[in-house]
């Protein structure tokens, strides 16, 4: 027999108890860390909200006029009144932000069609209000250049005052936007914003004020610089397009994250790791319950070989003089110690009222007796050649 003491190798799952603290350390901090902190940061920053009015015009030309490029009237065009003298403006207004979830409500669109002189008299021709509903709306109003001139002649009498006459047609959206997260002030704003095109009028034409064509140098100019897309493109677009823009700051809650050297995560992802973690921890902590409770459904021989890290054996039938010259130990413990410094099998015989196990080391044999599975008969075989063998009362249950 092996001189030194005895040790038996059992089931631990989870090493060591310093590996034990060191993983519910980490654990514990990486819980705290994700849970204490919050899943979003805070920060003001600039926004915008842009209103933007599209002006455009038509006419039903007569045919074969060959005055307009493709019979068609383009933005900038002089209107010839000798050709025609009504024109159909088309308005389109578009709201866009680069804020998400700004919208909004009780919105109104106004035109005003005015016909004026910068002798200083004027008078409204049109004006109506429309509201709608989304961020978009589209309007159509007529101009008729015989009553613009009717009018214009008329004032100019009553007056005594003459000068050149224009006619513009001013439009104007009202609504009550709403910004999110606003950093400062009411969420809700009640926004106006306006735009207009105007025609200098006179006995033969009607031209939009303050428009120009760009030469043919200055088209390769706006192109090479980025302005234009094509030889098309005229400096008239910033008439016909006409964008006003309201600066506002705005609070943005972008994802947390944590760095980890040149790693970075998110709060959240962090706490789903921590939850992970969580769980490995409580079911490496659980595990050896969780494998011996399955073992000891399987039988007291599979409980005792997988707590005790022993390898068992079953055997039919044992001599009763084995059992005579067996050296019978208190614990299962004591008798695995012993198959470990043997280097020597368990065996297991399993009779009807308890459990028997033998290590044989040379001529030595080492057993132990399990409690009783049931209670036997008194004065039963299997008891009364226990007693004649010598074999001690059953130990109490499990063995240990």
């Amino acid at each position: 027999m092996k001189n030194e003491t005895p040790k038996v190798g059992g089931l631990h799952a989870a090493g060591s108890a310093s590996w034990w603290l060191t993983v519910a350390m980490l654990a514990a901090l990486l819980t705290a860390y994700a849970w204490t902190h919050p899943t979003t940061d805070e920060r003001v920053v600039a926004g915008s909200y842009t209103s933007t009015f599209h002006f455009s015009y038509d006419a039903a030309l007569p045919d074969g006029s060959d005055v307009y490029a493709d019979n068609q009237m383009d933005f900038g065009d002089p209107v010839y009144l000798a050709l025609v003298d009504e024109i159909i403006i088309d308005v389109d207004y578009m709201m866009r932000s680069d804020i998400p979830g700004v919208v909004d409500r009780n919105a109104e669109i106004t035109t005003r069609l005015v016909v004026s002189s910068d002798a200083g008299w004027s008078q409204t021709l049109h004006e109506a209000t429309t509201p709608f509903v989304g961020m978009t709306t589209a309007v159509q109003v007529p101009v008729d250049f015989d009553e613009v001139r009717q009018v214009a002649a008329d004032l100019a009498r009553r007056t005594g005052v003459n000068g050149p006459t224009e006619v513009a047609l001013v439009v104007g959206v009202a609504a009550d936007v709403y910004v999110p997260d606003r950093a400062s002030g009411s969420t809700w704003d009640r926004s106006v914003t306006a735009g207009a095109l105007a025609f200098d009028v006179d006995e033969s034409a009607a031209t939009v004020q303050g428009y120009s064509r760009l030469s043919p140098a200055e088209i390769v100019e706006t192109i090479e610089a980025g302005a234009g897309s094509s030889p098309e493109y005229e400096a008239g677009v910033a008439t016909s397009a006409q964008s006003t823009t309201v600066d506002v700051d705005v609070i943005e809650r972008p994802d947390a994250t944590v760095s980890l050297g040149s790693w970075d995560m998110d709060i959240v992802d962090l706490r789903v790791v921590s939850l992970v973690a969580t769980l490995l921890f409580l079911a490496m902590w659980a595990y050896d319950d969780l494998v011996l409770w399955i073992a000891r459904r399987r039988g007291e021989a599979a409980y005792l070989e997988t707590r005790f890290g022993s390898d068992i054996y079953p055997v039919h039938t044992v001599p009763p003089e084995v059992s005579a010259e067996a050296v019978w130990l208190g614990t299962f413990e004591g008798l695995a110690a012993m198959a470990e410094n043997a280097d020597a099998e368990i065996l297991h015989h399993a009779g009807p009222d308890h459990d028997r196990y033998f290590v044989f080391d040379g001529p030595r044999v080492f057993a132990y007796v399990s409690a009783a599975r049931h209670t036997p008969v008194a004065g039963g075989a299997e008891s009364s050649e226990r007693v004649a063998a010598g074999e001690p009362a059953p130990a109490v249950a499990g063995g240990e």
